[in-house]
């Protein structure tokens, strides 16, 4: 089950839209009708200057709050973040509100699921199997990132040949984000608080309740 988790967190971290916005950010601007390529890559210094507050943030953050509230709140936000980037495209909206939901999106997946899914996978996997469980999820996020990467540009090309524009794409991510508040709700532990050796007992006895239901020390 731990590596169960580890292996979802790590897909949800690629597949949902947001390292896409970041890595195609200029040609989503574009689209959006921002102006030209040069002012598209301009504004991408804003994104990333949101990004950069965010991470510092994120610090903060996780020594102050547990994970699993901080990745649903965080992973809701990026929901809504895609839902608004998605009505920029279907309501020909104004292409400064379409870098609005950029930003809350980007600003959302650096708060919470961008480091909560390295921290998750740092503290579930038993000391036993922690180097060998690591290395398979490794491999699992590069293989969802590489994927992710690949065809991204064919599934918002094939909205845009249908629809006119990328707007329908959006939506599937947000979806992929409420899955993975949900995921996370329903199944990730809560482990700020606890040593390795208590979430390694956990698995090894399977005792769920204790773990689910545990306090965790201030």
């Amino acid at each position: 089950m731990a590596l169960l988790i580890g292996i979802v967190i790590m897909i949800f971290s690629q597949v949902n839209g947001v390292n896409m916005m970041l890595i195609y950010g200029p040609t989503i601007l574009v689209d959006a009708g921002v102006g030209t390529p040069s002012q598209a890559i301009f504004f991408t210094i804003f994104l990333n200057l949101v990004i950069l507050i965010s991470t510092i943030i994120a610090f903060w953050l996780v020594k102050r709050f547990g994970r699993r509230e901080i990745m649903i709140t965080g992973v809701t936000a990026m929901a809504l973040g895609h839902v608004a980037m998605s009505a920029t495209f279907f309501l020909d909206g104004s292409p400064f509100l379409n870098l609005g939901a950029m930003f809350l999106a980007a600003g959302a997946f650096t708060l919470s699921l961008a480091p909560l899914s390295w921290v998750i996978i740092s503290e579930i996997f038993p000391n036993q199997i922690r180097g060998k469980a690591v290395s398979i999820v490794c491999c699992i996020l590069y293989a969802s990132s590489f994927l992710c990467a690949r065809f991204f540009p064919m599934i918002t090309k094939g909205f845009e040949n249908r629809m006119g524009h990328p707007g329908g794409a959006y939506l599937i991510f947000a979806a992929i984000c409420l899955s993975c508040a949900l995921f996370t709700w329903r199944v990730v532990p809560e482990t700020k608080g606890l040593t390795l050796e208590e979430i390694g007992h956990f698995w090894l006895k399977r005792t769920k309740d204790s773990f689910w239901k545990k306090e965790t020390r201030k």
